[in-house]
């Protein structure tokens, strides 16, 4: 049986994903101070994992990122929004291999919150929906938030995710593997179900050739 890998050589040219108004690109270790801006508002910090909003996870969300992008083989992509406009960042993405043949994918974002409002978080959705599925080749994505974050919910809803059978008890135990006590949901969306965006520019995927792979360090988690 056929498992599709994420192969990219991000050593030699950054990875990039265009839509019209934001530019998707791999994370450097200059971004690292401008993220901890963003991260650390405490309004943005209600929606984040404990301890996310730190200087210590934001160094190590974005040195983990490049880490990952050096692979010849790669299973995670840490992603800054880039505003085209003006160049401005304003948010991080994430995308990663999951499951146990890592044929699927997870999918997070966090923008600041002078961004909330503005499409931007769907627009990043619909993006890294349509590459997996597009170009990676993954047969299911998924995606997390907590149940009071209700601006993600919309997000997902608007790229076509949809929200699994709850139950109390899931939506306990989905929190409590991150170690925090608040109730999670959990939307997901199968390869048959999709319905592309049409949100990518032509230039987006760029280096070519990229596949999920079902190995690979373990990658910085990142809700809604």
């Amino acid at each position: 049986m056929y498992f599709p890998r994420f192969y990219a050589t991000m050593n030699v040219q950054m990875f990039t994903l265009t839509t019209p108004r934001l530019l998707l690109r791999d994370l450097r270790l200059e971004d690292w101070e401008a993220v901890h801006r963003l991260h650390a508002d405490s309004d943005v910090q209600r929606y984040m994992l404990p301890g996310q909003g730190t200087e210590r996870y934001t160094r190590r969300f974005v040195q983990v990122s490049i880490e990952h992008a050096a692979q010849a083989v790669r299973t995670f992509f840490g992603l800054a929004l880039i505003r085209r406009e003006d160049g401005v960042l304003i948010g991080t993405c994430v995308l990663g291999a999951t499951g146990i043949r890592r044929q699927g994918a997870r999918v997070g974002w966090t923008l600041g919150k002078a961004y909330w409002g503005h499409g931007y978080g769907t627009e990043t959705a619909k993006a890294l929906v349509d590459y997996a599925f597009g170009t990676l080749g993954v047969t299911q994505i998924y995606g997390e938030c907590f149940t009071g974050n209700i601006g993600s919910r919309r997000v997902m809803e608007k790229a076509g995710l949809t929200l699994r059978p709850r139950s109390l008890w899931a939506e306990y135990a989905a929190g409590l593997r991150y170690g925090d006590l608040r109730p999670m949901l959990i939307y997901a969306l199968d390869r048959r179900a999709w319905k592309p965006s049409g949100v990518l520019l032509s230039d987006s995927g760029k280096p070519p050739g990229a596949r999920l792979s079902d190995s690979g360090k373990a990658s910085p988690d990142q809700v809604q």
